[in-house]
């Protein structure tokens, strides 16, 4: 294994990522001082570990992230990467190469990654434990871990021993092994601590189970007899129930008869309904399709128009190209004309030259005859006449090319001003088309944003017709649901009231006093009435009075004994039952001693029941008898708090129902709702009324909601119509804008292409006219050179002639007369040259033309081809709009049809809706007896469900299994009677605490738990001092063998480095080898044997790192990072021990600036810091820097 990458970004001075390949040899790390070089150290130890700050020299773990500088801003966070090659598994992972990551971010928040997986920074430490690597290893030497080794205090120096041993990994599992142990003890003693409490509470408990078991026997048997005397009551009901249902079958199926007629003609509405609309969707379709024809029609209209404008654009074309071609055929003519005069000119004047150039011949031979005297001195003047002639001839030449190129130039500028010409009212075509199409574009930019807002109002209204029609339905659902509920709350306040009126709810005896009230008070006049009359109370407290008055709700009210007395001999006499009264006048109030009133103000108590219900001031004693020890509290806990702190000596009762009777006793559980409830009743008829009122009103208001709703989706659809309609207009128009800049574009392409090929032959132009003026500038020169040498040899010329003069006076004549002939010859030499030119330059000239004619031929076959082609898309668009009217008006005439269809179909589906309406006044009907019917089947189900109610409110049974617990032979009276036993039996029992056998049940269990667990920490402490005192016998054996080992390396690296003398290592303790202190004893070469402290300096520094090369031959390290541990070393000291390091196969990081270190490495790294404040690196392989 050795270290073969290290990465770094933002750590320190190495502001930017900065990547370290090192090899498996030796690598040093050079630089001047400040320049970052240990930052490399400090990055390695930071990223296998190290926490602590004053190491990584700094103040706080913020320093280690890099904090900018003038130049460069401070970076955010700081990471190092250090990569492995584990190929030889030195570290046990599957993996050739094992990278460790350390991030640290601004914030203080810190990551770390082993092969990029997240994880902590104990498996990091965990898994370099024992590699000589770890952040307490050997692996990073510096100035400080030299020191560490020569302090006197050897706890730095023994971390190493220990890591070089292998027993840090076995010295941490010890250490977290004697913190379990320590934990394990205190749980021991807290356990302890815990039972001895629990045995203490153990007997108390188990007396009161034993009281409980016998309370639940008894409650067992007084549940069945009153269960049993329950089914007798349901089963009487449900026969009265049975002939009821009987009935309402026979109406129910009447019903369904009428249901389903409706439901028949509901089928035959709602097809008709989807015909209508099918009628509807079809007329839609053929509206869109006359939309389209309309659409269509205006495009092709449209097209035409623009077609017609190009059609004209053309013909003005063709025109202008017509006469172009004529005026260059007339030129053609012209030049034609000239070229048949020049050449009839040329034939003659050849004709002349040919007879002259013979007669010059003979004039000559004649004279040569005569005047052979002065041939010689007339040869040199006929040869500068020659010469002479020729200059002439020359300049004849220049005069006629400059006379042709001025000619040339003068036709070229008239072409160019005519293509100016041309240009100008082409360009003032394309500007007008410009301005046509950017208007265009304008108008179709604002028809397109008007039809943006057109579909935003589209969108707008359907989204609000859509909220509206939503709004719609939720309001007819909230309508049907509020009727529903209305029709509901009728029928139960019917039935309420009609129970208040046969005062149901109430016994045989009781209620037959107060239905025949009227006639017993003739007799008995101090007659008052049921409890249950004479109060009224708030909803909220209705159950909690209702459970507090208990049966007594059913006592009746009287003036005094005497009324008592003869009420009970009327229920004698008609053997209608018993019932409980209370006379006024000797009844005495119950009230809360003073000494009780103090716990009214615990949390959750609301008052006395007697204070919460409303009644006559004449009654206030009977109130107070019945309630005026009654509490009522929010809710049980409270209520048991209460109970618990007044001694369980008066009732308490929650808005829930549960009850605390004066005792201890607690009853409670679900309550079903019951109109046989006669205080809850007279609540629920109060709330129901309340509540019909408001859904009157809130139907009302959601019928009249629902009007105004329809209302506004009428206006939203008139609002999208008439979008609709002006959409399809914008469309159209913007198609037409649309087709006309198309023409528009084509046409400004081709101006745009006769402007291209105009200013293509401007510039041609303009190059051969300034090719004619050069050619003018340079022919001018040369003729005014040829004009001086003229001028020379006239003159002498005439010198010669008059030197010749006198000999030539008699030859003047003759000789004159050949000179004469000389001249005309040449003049007409010249004459024939210039006619020669000018037929070649009218050649030109008329190649030119013809050219042009053929180019114009081609131009007017083109646009006389586009004419055609215009024509043709005129007519063939006419027959289309012909077409398109006729089937416009065919499906004109199939929506008039389908919509008197329509009409027909609309008046049907009336009828059929006033049948529906007649058969759903007759199914009204029905469902009113059924609903009576259904009243009487309520009340024999309510007077059924009060006793279920009772069976599950007292016993938490249903009917099926209360009739589990059903008796065969079962005698009512006895049963009673027993009943009654029962119940005294249960109070003189006293305080029962019903949960007793369950709480002695949990206790024990805890108990015998806790028991067990104790013996399992006993058996687990015993366990940890086995383990630690093996751990601890292992790393005694293992660190004496490894010490022994350092030893006596030690001494052999001692005797190599200083070249001679002795050393060792020495426990100060033998009996206590895993604690003792280390001594290092060294004897250098002519030295006594003594402590490392009495060495000098460089001795000590170099017996240290002798020390530890000793230790790296034991067991080495994968990489060894040595960090300026050779400054102390004179020079000599430098080379023995750079030297040393070749010996070790360890992969060596030395950070140094001694040249006897940098000698020795394989590979150079340079450290620098730019003026940014931030270190750069520089990597040299040795080996290539020699080559």
């Amino acid at each position: 294994m050795f270290l073969k990458e290290l990465e770094i970004i933002g750590f320190k001075s190495f502001s930017e990522k900065t990547n370290i390949k090192f090899t498996n040899a030796i690598n040093a790390i050079v630089g001047p001082n400040g320049s970052g070089k240990s930052n490399i150290a400090d990055a390695i130890r930071w990223v296998i570990g190290e926490q602590s700050v004053k190491i990584l020299r700094g103040n706080k773990m913020e320093d280690v992230i890099f904090a900018g500088s003038d130049k460069k801003k401070a970076s955010g966070f700081a990471e190092v990467t250090l990569v492995l090659d584990n190929s030889d598994r030195a570290i046990d992972m599957d993996f050739n190469e094992i990278s460790i990551t350390r991030r640290m971010y601004r914030s203080g928040e810190s990551e770390y990654y082993i092969n990029k997986t997240q994880c902590r920074l104990k498996d990091i430490i965990e898994m370099l434990m024992d590699t000589g690597m770890g952040k307490e290893g050997y692996s990073i030497i510096g100035q400080g871990r030299i020191d560490e080794i020569l302090n006197n205090k050897s706890d730095g120096r023994r971390i190493i021993f220990e890591e070089a041993a292998g027993i840090t990994k076995y010295k941490h599992r010890k250490a977290e092994s004697e913190k379990k142990l320590e934990q394990t003890e205190k749980n021991i003693e807290r356990l302890e601590d815990i039972i001895y409490e629990i045995s203490n509470q153990l007997t108390p408990l188990k007396q009161q189970a034993d009281v409980a078991r016998k309370y639940i026997k008894m409650m067992e048997e007084l549940k069945v007899l009153e269960v049993n005397l329950i089914i007798n009551n349901i089963e009487k009901n449900k026969e009265k129930l049975n002939e009821t249902i009987a009935k309402l079958e026979e109406l129910r199926k009447l019903l369904v008869e009428k249901e389903s007629d409706i439901e028949k003609n509901n089928q035959y509405k709602s097809e008709q309904k989807l015909l209508i609309k099918e009628l509807e969707n079809t007329i839609q379709s053929i509206n869109n399709e006359i939309y389209s024809y309309i659409n269509l029609k205006e495009k092709l209209e449209g097209e035409g128009k623009l077609l017609e404008e190009k059609k004209s654009f053309l013909k003005l074309t063709l025109d202008k190209l017509c006469k172009e071609e004529e005026s260059l055929k007339l030129q053609k003519d012209n030049i034609l004309s000239s070229l048949e005069e020049e050449n009839k000119t040329l034939t003659l004047h050849k004709g002349q030259a040919r007879d002259l150039l013979d007669e010059i011949i003979n004039k000559e031979h004649e004279y040569k005859n005569k005047y052979s005297s002065i041939d010689e001195l007339e040869q040199k003047t006929e040869e500068l006449k020659a010469s002479h002639i020729e200059l002439l001839n020359k300049a004849s030449d220049k005069k006629n090319k400059i006379n042709s190129l001025i000619s040339l130039k003068n036709n070229l500028e008239k072409r160019l001003s005519q293509l100016s010409i041309d240009n100008e009212l082409l360009a003032g075509q394309y500007e007008s088309k410009i301005s046509l199409l950017n208007n265009n574009k304008e108008e179709i930019a604002d028809i397109e944003n008007n039809i943006s807002k057109i579909i935003e109002r589209e969108k707008e209204l359907k989204n609000e017709k859509q909220k509206v029609e939503e709004s719609v339905k939720e309001l007819e659902e909230r309508l049907i649901e509020t009727r529903s509920k209305r029709d509901n709350i009728i029928s139960r306040l019917k039935l309420l009231e009609e129970m208040e009126r046969d005062f149901g709810g109430y016994n045989k005896a009781v209620k037959s006093i107060l239905i025949n009230h009227h006639d017993i008070k003739k007799n008995v006049s101090g007659l008052r009435g049921a409890v249950g009359e004479i109060i009224s109370v708030n909803s909220d407290y209705a159950v909690a009075i209702e459970v507090a008055l208990g049966s007594t709700i059913q006592n009746i009210i009287t003036n005094d004994e005497e009324d008592a007395k003869s009420l009970i001999e009327y229920l004698k006499k008609n053997k209608l039952g018993r019932a409980t009264f209370l006379p006024i006048r000797s009844i005495k109030p119950k009230n809360l001693e003073q000494h009780e009133m103090k716990y009214l103000k615990m949390p959750g108590v609301l008052g006395i029941a007697a204070d919460i219900v409303s009644y006559d001031r004449e009654f206030r004693n009977i109130i107070y008898y019945l309630l005026g020890r009654v509490v009522i509290v929010d809710n049980l806990k409270n209520a048991i708090e209460l109970a618990k702190a007044s001694n369980y000596s008066y009732r308490i009762v929650t808005l829930e129902g549960e009850l605390i009777s004066s005792g201890g006793a607690i009853t409670g559980g679900s309550l079903t709702p019951n109109a046989s409830n006669i205080i809850t009743r007279k609540s629920q008829i109060k709330e129901l009324k309340k509540e019909y009122s408001l859904l009157l009103r809130e139907l009302d208001n959601l019928s009249k909601n629902i009007e105004i709703q329809k209302d506004k989706i009428v206006l939203y659809d008139n609002d999208l119509k008439h979008c609709i309609e002006t959409h399809h207009s914008f469309e159209i128009e913007i198609n037409n804008k649309k087709n006309k800049n198309i023409i528009i574009n084509n046409d400004m392409e081709v101006i745009k292409s006769k402007i291209s090929i105009n200013e293509k032959e401007i510039e041609e132009l303009n190059l051969e006219k300034r090719r004619i003026d050069d050619s003018i500038f340079s022919t001018e020169k040369e003729l005014e050179d040829i004009k001086d040498k003229i001028a020379s040899i006239e003159e002498n010329i005439l010198k010669m002639q008059e030197n010749l003069k006198a000999q030539k006076e008699q030859s003047k004549e003759f000789s004159d007369h050949i000179m004469t002939l000389k001249i005309k010859e040449a003049q007409l030499k010249q004459q024939i040259l210039s006619i020669e030119q000018n037929i070649e330059r009218n050649k030109i000239n008329l190649d030119e033309i013809e050219a042009k004619i053929e180019k114009i031929g081609n131009e007017v076959k083109e646009t006389e081809t586009q004419l055609i082609l215009i024509d043709e898309k005129i007519a063939e668009n006419k027959k289309i709009i012909e077409d398109i009217i006729a089937k416009h008006d065919e499906k004109k005439q199939q929506l008039d049809d389908l919509e008197q269809v329509k009409n027909k179909e609309s008046k049907h589906l009336e009828e059929i809706e006033e049948e529906i309406d007649l058969l759903q006044q007759e199914l009204n009907n029905i469902q009113n007896n059924i609903h009576k019917t259904d009243m009487v089947k309520v009340k024999i189900e309510m007077e059924i469900e009060n006793m279920e109610f009772k069976l599950l409110d007292n016993y938490e049974l249903s009917y099926r299994k209360a009739m589990e617990l059903r008796v065969e032979d079962f005698n009512i009276s006895k049963s009673a009677k027993r009943c009654e036993e029962l119940k005294e039996e249960i109070r003189s029992l006293g305080t029962i605490n019903v949960n007793a056998v369950e709480e002695f049940e949990k206790l024990n269990n805890r108990y015998e738990f806790l028991k067990k667990q104790l013996n399992d920490m006993v058996n687990a402490k015993e366990s940890l001092i086995k383990v630690i005192d093996e751990i601890t016998r292992y790393m005694k054996k293992q660190f004496i063998e490894e010490f022994n080992k350092i030893n006596k390396n030690f001494n052999e690296v001692f005797v190599k480095l200083f070249g001679g003398g002795e050393a060792r290592v020495v426990l100060s303790d033998d009996s206590d080898v895993l604690n003792s202190d280390i001594e290092i004893i060294a004897k250098p070469p002519g030295k006594k044997l003594q402590n490392l402290m009495l060495l000098s300096g460089g001795e000590r520094a170099l017996t240290a790192i002798a020390l530890l090369f000793a230790i790296l031959k034991m067991k080495p390290a994968p990489f060894c990072v040595l960090d300026e541990i050779d400054s102390a070393l004179d020079d000599a000291n430098v080379g023995r021990y750079a030297a040393f390091l070749k010996e070790f196969s360890t992969q060596f990081i030395i950070i140094t600036h001694r040249k006897g270190s940098m000698e020795v490495a394989d590979c150079l790294y340079g450290v620098t810091m730019d003026d940014t404040g931030t270190s750069k690196l520089l990597s040299v392989m040795l080996e290539d820097k020699v080559s």
